[in-house]
């Protein structure tokens, strides 16, 4: 329980806990939405282990599967369809319910190698959340799966759609196209995805990435977003830079990116 409300505090989510009865306790858990994913998927990589850590008579494995079991509560606490009054701690193998922070990996069944990156994108942003890894990873990190997910939305975009939106970029990005699509520069990617519509609209995007509890000025549109988050990795990896403010600032909003993106692939 307290490593589960550091964590909590760590994510700027609230955790209380009442005492209700000889063996009950309640809890009350409140965030942003997209917080409480990250705060469940922390708590499924972190708990098992801490639970093994404690002097206990369990076994390393059945702690271990205790540790999931705290975790599960959590998780279908979440559940809004969930309607006992009392749910009841016990040993689990795996948890019932999975909220993906952002849905990236699980969209892209059919395409093994980008799963994987997407998979690691996934770890790094959980990670990122709790200050476990620098900026510059993680700017790195989402750069890498940006490109990805453009080339492979370009890949399965029809010549036709594509020769129609290049024609209306330049003459140049054409004749890239239809040589070969994964020899586009990034800022040729960027411009293509942008054309045929891949980047979410304004007004859907200020919905996903507003929050009224922040200082931070989020009045940009998804492709000035990724030109941004290009920008900033080309100065981190040639010319070299220390940790960049803007990654700490629109992670979010460059993850809400990826995420519609994916979803062109369904």
């Amino acid at each position: 329980m307290r490593a589960a409300k550091v964590r909590a505090r760590a994510l700027k989510c609230s955790w209380r806990t009442q005492r209700i009865g000889m063996n009950q306790i309640y809890c009350q858990v409140n965030g942003q939405t997209r917080r409480l994913d990250l705060l469940g998927r922390v708590l499924e990589m972190d708990l098992p282990l801490i639970c093994q850590g404690v002097l206990s008579p369990q076994s390393p494995s059945e702690s271990f599967r205790l540790g999931l079991g705290f975790v599960n509560l959590f998780l279908r606490g979440r559940d809004s369809l969930f309607d006992e009054p009392l749910q009841i701690l016990r040993s689990a193998k795996q948890t019932v319910l999975y909220y993906p922070v952002y849905e990236l990996a699980g969209a892209v069944p059919a395409v093994p190698v980008l799963q994987t990156r997407l998979f690691i994108t996934e770890e790094m942003l959980a990670d990122f959340a709790l200050g476990r890894i620098k900026g510059l990873v993680l700017l790195e990190e989402l750069h890498t799966a940006a490109e990805q997910i453009m080339k492979e939305s370009l890949n399965r975009t029809d010549k036709e759609s594509l020769g129609q939106a290049s024609s209306k970029v330049s003459q140049q990005l054409e004749r890239t196209v239809k040589s070969n699509p994964n020899r586009m520069s990034w800022p040729e990617l960027r411009a293509m995805c942008q054309e045929l519509g891949y980047f979410p609209g304004t007004k859907h995007f200020n919905l996903l990435t507003q929050d009224s509890n922040s200082h931070i000025d989020h009045t940009h549109t998804p492709n000035e977003v990724v030109a941004e988050l290009n920008r900033l990795r080309n100065i981190a990896k040639h010319q070299g830079s220390p940790d960049q403010p803007w990654i700490h600032w629109h992670w979010e909003c460059v993850s809400a990116v990826l995420e519609y993106l994916v979803r062109k692939l369904v």
